[in-house]
């Protein structure tokens, strides 16, 4: 009876583990796919510089650059690296509407439009 009551136990726990998991993933989903359907609302584009890029574990970007005086941070993917590197110059589409919403020259949501 009792090896029972484990295995139910690491059951539910592996359960609940996979549903948090499956839930955080999901929501970083929706959150880039409302990114970019503010930025093809209207945008304009710009030029920023490649801060941090790492090659693995999820090709992290980060890009600095300014609009109208205001300097942003954005820290996304990238599917494309197109040989750029950190320090280098990169383009991007940022919405009209929030500037600090951006679609990068290296994710494949850039050629949209």
């Amino acid at each position: 009876m009792n090896k029972l009551k484990v295995g139910l136990t690491l059951l539910l726990m592996m359960s609940v583990l996979g549903s948090v998991v499956y839930l955080y993933v999901n929501s970083g989903q929706e959150e880039d796919m409302e990114r970019v359907a503010i930025v093809q609302r209207g945008y304009n584009y710009g030029k920023g510089v490649i801060t941090k890029m790492f090659h693995y574990k999820g090709h992290s970007v980060y890009v600095s650059y300014k609009i109208n005086g205001v300097v942003y941070e954005y820290v996304g993917g990238w599917d494309d690296s197109k040989g750029l590197n950190t320090g280098d110059s990169i383009s991007f589409k940022y919405a009209i509407s929030d500037p600090s919403m951006i679609i990068t020259e290296i994710e494949n949501e850039y050629k949209q439009h």
